[in-house]
């Protein structure tokens, strides 16, 4: 008979909001279970954003860092209201949107003693996820141990998948500076709103780490993303990979926002 193991189901809570804080996100509920069978592991994760809570999952269990963004969501068919009363507008009794996502399942090989191969366990999960009619179409991209999860595509209102020009491949650069870690963020998100016409803000980020006096050298003209990275080197030397990101889109305002999150 196989051994089934089970590590852990619980309930967590995240999503995007319209006109609210970064810090305070109205919330839709995601539920989630892992398991071991013999040599495989079996992941099932239901919410909005069934993929990035996968991502949060294995970041958390592993100690992997794995950077999200989403693509636009714009379809009606990608979107629902959310069930949170709290964010309900009070004059029109609307609620805000949140994308359509639903239940995502994914078994990936358990691996040796030290957990499950980080760069096959990744590519087994994105492939999987795209087979899925969850929202959006994504790519990993990886860069030495560096992954990114981009949205590349989401529905039109024909309902048909197209491909989207992700906002942190906007080329940018920053110039000399001493000031908080967090205004060199601030100033490569303001550069992808002017170069995109898409509005980038700054959302929840570790106080400890981004708000200390950083020295920036100028950089030239890169990709946002890796701007960023190089700017997390900066604050955090050697534990770069110990910061990750969320790149949630907004589909009320049309807009982004991005969440920094530190792993101990």
């Amino acid at each position: 008979m196989q051994l089934v193991r089970t590590l852990y189901v619980v309930v967590v809570c995240a999503a995007l909001a319209r006109s609210q804080s970064p810090a305070t996100l109205p919330s839709t509920t995601k539920l989630f279970e892992i398991n071991q069978v013999g040599n495989s592991i079996h992941l099932t994760v239901t919410g909005a954003r069934p993929l990035v809570a996968a991502l949060d999952i294995l970041q958390n269990k592993y100690g992997w860092s794995l950077n999200y963004e989403d693509p636009q969501y714009i379809a009606k068919a990608d979107l629902i209201e959310s069930t949170d009363a709290r964010y309900a507008n009070t004059v029109s009794g609307t609620r805000t949107r949140v994308p359509n996502g639903g239940t995502f399942t994914v078994d990936f090989p358990a691996g040796d003693a030290s957990g499950p191969d980080e760069e096959k366990t990744l590519k087994i999960l994105i492939d999987a996820y795209n087979k899925t009619s969850n929202p959006g179409q994504f790519e990993l991209r990886m860069q030495g141990q560096r992954f990114d999860f981009v949205g590349i595509a989401a529905r039109d209102d024909s309902d048909k998948m197209k491909k989207q020009p992700p906002p942190l491949d906007a080329v940018v650069a920053l110039s000399p500076q001493e000031s908080p870690a967090i205004d060199a963020v601030r100033s490569v998100c303001e550069q992808i709103s002017k170069l995109t016409s898409l509005n980038v803000s700054v959302g929840v980020y570790p106080q400890s780490v981004f708000n200390r006096p950083l020295k920036i050298v100028a950089l030239e003209k890169l990709p946002a993303r890796d701007a960023l990275y190089r700017i997390f080197a900066t604050a955090l030397p050697g534990k770069e990979k110990n910061i990750s990101w969320r790149l949630l889109f907004d589909p009320d305002s049309q807009s982004y926002v991005i969440n920094l999150h530190l792993r101990k």
